[in-house]
């Protein structure tokens, strides 16, 4: 493959945050990490790897991700990532946003990750 696009895991709790990216990655997908908003904003920004897909969590420290997605918005780059918002929160708390936006609402199985992988980012498996 010549694209070599990569997932972004947005996700305050370590040890959810390291399972995504564990098993993200043992099914072959590149993937960055970042424990607030801030730090995923930031990655976003540089551009140095491409980003196919965000897994966002919404209750965050330093910049949570409601402020990431406006942020994100603003950024008004040909190549904005899509996002799958990652929350404890109930669908009907966020019935606004599952209007917009694909929703994993914790737990989730892996599998469902996968899912939205291959849905978003037909290039991020490693060659």
């Amino acid at each position: 493959m010549t694209t070599e696009d990569y997932v972004l895991v947005v996700e305050d709790d370590d040890l959810i945050r390291e399972s995504m990216v564990s098993f993200l990655q043992m099914e072959g997908y590149r993937v960055l990490s970042a424990s607030n908003g801030k730090e995923g904003l930031k990655l976003v920004e540089e551009g140095s790897k491409p980003i196919c897909l965000v897994f966002l969590d919404l209750m965050m420290p330093i910049m949570n991700g409601w402020e990431f997605l406006k942020e994100l918005e603003q950024l008004r780059e040909s190549r904005n990532p899509k996002v799958v918002i990652v929350t404890a929160l109930s669908e009907d708390r966020i019935e606004d946003l599952k209007n917009s936006f694909p929703l994993l609402v914790k737990p989730f199985g892996l599998e469902q990750l996968k899912n939205h992988v291959d849905r978003f980012c037909a290039h991020a498996i490693s060659s």
